[in-house]
């Protein structure tokens, strides 16, 4: 097939979440199919790192992204349309002429638009068959669900509904969707999307890509990778911060947080031996010479890239339940699961100080992974997809 691929994300550097998923799907899509990447650069003050991309993709176009302003004109207008205005305000005319234009120029047999900045395009795709690939809603449901002001809960609510009838609407164009985790299908279920319209497809790692760091020595070190832009990696850490961190201190008192990405400077609970790396180009290292990667996320949606990746690098994991949600983990198999501040700090204490324990978690992770989070495993739901969204779109 010739498949265009509409990304929100400009996938290399795959330096989060998003990225690695969108590199991924390119690679094992090329394999089979001839694949052309039109992309927002969410970047634009640094050239494009076009080069991968093009050992991959027949042709790679960026768009510059332009970043989402709350008080901007369109932003306010926006509190008045019943479409989310994030959309609004981010929306560019250039992505909207260029996707025309490609689609008239070239005969493409489907289209791929990831995340939903992107798929909210579907009005220019000149009636293309069309796949939108991971839908995520867990956030802004999770702000509406645990607000606790009024105001809060007003604003988040108002947000909330306008998402829901949104995606009701445009998912009547996109026959096949995807989510990265079986508790975001069925939220998608839930709001009235049948469920034999989204497949679950979880993120996933190339272990080639590890290979090179895994295995290195141990030092005393905890570790959490995530940009503070991701208001959930934020939320996280000052949790970790505030309630966890002092008891592990307490126990462990060489012990040494390590916090990667943009920190955007916003502030953290003061608590000794905590590094912030700022952006770093390559977490590998850092991950692989960790003894615990933790992942104490409380909000948020999909499948965490962070756990994969510290699985592929042979550093045991502690997270919350909500942290491996989308992932087929189970408690002091593969993993370590905690969901108040007393049993993660025990949890993290206990694989600082027996290391056995900690190598047997690895074990098992890095069998786990080669089992269901690789291309290998992915691959082939993937032509299934492809296959079925040429022969849902009407012709």
């Amino acid at each position: 097939m010739k498949i265009l691929f509409l990304s929100r994300w400009f996938p290399f550097p795959p330096n989060n979440g998003s990225k690695i998923r969108i590199l991924n799907l390119l690679r094992i899509l090329a394999d089979n199919h001839q694949v052309s990447l039109l992309s927002f650069d969410d970047e634009p003050e640094k050239p494009p790192q076009v080069e991968e991309l093009e050992t991959i993709c027949e042709q790679v176009i960026t768009i510059p992204w332009k970043a989402f302003e709350p008080t901007s004109k369109r932003s306010v207008l926006g509190f008045f349309n019943l479409k989310p205005r994030t959309l609004i305000d981010t929306f560019s005319n250039e992505m909207a002429q260029q996707i025309q234009s490609i689609l008239v120029e070239q005969a493409f047999d489907v289209v791929i638009a990831s995340q939903i900045e992107i798929a909210s395009y579907f009005p220019y795709f000149n009636g293309r068959a069309a796949i939108f690939d991971e839908i995520e809603i867990g956030i802004p449901l999770d702000r509406y669900l645990k607000s606790s002001s009024t105001c809060g809960r007003f604003r988040y609510g108002i947000t909330w509904l306008k998402l829901k009838h949104y995606l009701k609407r445009m998912l009547k164009y996109y026959p096949v969707c995807t989510v990265a985790s079986a508790d975001e299908r069925k939220l998608v279920i839930d709001i009235g999307i049948p469920g034999e319209q989204v497949t679950t497809i979880p993120n996933f790692i190339d272990l080639a890509d590890y290979q090179t760091f895994s295995g290195r020595e141990k030092t005393n070190t905890l570790i959490f990778t995530g940009a503070f832009r991701y208001r959930p990696n934020y939320e996280a850490m000052v949790w970790f911060l505030e309630k966890v961190y002092p008891a592990v201190l307490d126990r462990v008192p060489d012990v040494q947080m390590i916090i990667t990405g943009d920190h955007m400077d916003l502030p953290l609970p003061r608590v000794k031996h905590v590094v912030k790396t700022g952006y770093v180009d390559d977490i590998r290292p850092l991950i692989s010479q960790a003894a615990v990667s933790i992942v104490p996320m409380q909000t948020g949606g999909g499948t965490r890239l962070k756990i994969l990746e510290a699985m592929a690098l042979k550093t045991a994991v502690v997270s919350t339940s909500k942290g491996a949600q989308g992932i087929e983990v189970t408690h002091e198999r593969d993993i370590l699961l905690a969901d108040t501040p007393q049993a993660f700090s025990q949890a993290v204490i206990q694989l600082l100080l027996h290391k056995d324990q900690a190598a047997g978690l690895v074990r098992q992770g890095t069998k786990l992974l080669e089992a269901h989070y690789t291309p290998q495993a992915i691959s082939a739901k993937y032509e299934k997809l492809l296959q079925q969204a040429v022969q849902k779109h009407p012709s």
